[in-house]
């Protein structure tokens, strides 16, 4: 692609088609140390779903909040510690996240010696 010959993507018609938040996610997430950026629209389009999925589970919670709240609770009584524990997918804390499940043979030492 090349800006002079016309066949690069303009930066500002990515953002007025995808939105600011979608641009600023696509280059942050791509941006390594060390390593030119290739912008290709795809994943621009893929970087706004997942802006739009976060927007929604925002708009989501806020829109359950009031009704949570009109039942009484309160949201710093939901996020105790104490009713965390008792989630069925909280994190515990000592789950390996490496090496938890042994795929070798029994008896095998995986080939790493005798």
């Amino acid at each position: 692609m090349s800006k002079s010959k016309g066949t690069g993507l303009d930066p500002v018609a990515l953002n007025q088609q995808y939105g600011t938040d979608a641009m600023r996610f696509c280059l942050a997430s791509m941006a390594a140390p060390g390593t030119d950026i290739v912008l290709v629209r795809r994943q621009t389009a893929s970087a706004r779903n997942f802006a739009n999925k976060i927007w929604n589970a925002a708009r989501f919670l806020f829109m359950n909040l009031e009704k949570f709240e009109e039942g009484g609770a309160k949201l710093e009584d939901l996020a105790a510690p104490e009713v965390r524990a008792k989630a069925p997918y909280a994190y515990r804390g000592n789950v390996p996240l490496v090496g938890c499940v042994d795929v070798r043979p029994p008896g095998s030492n995986g080939g790493f010696g005798e």
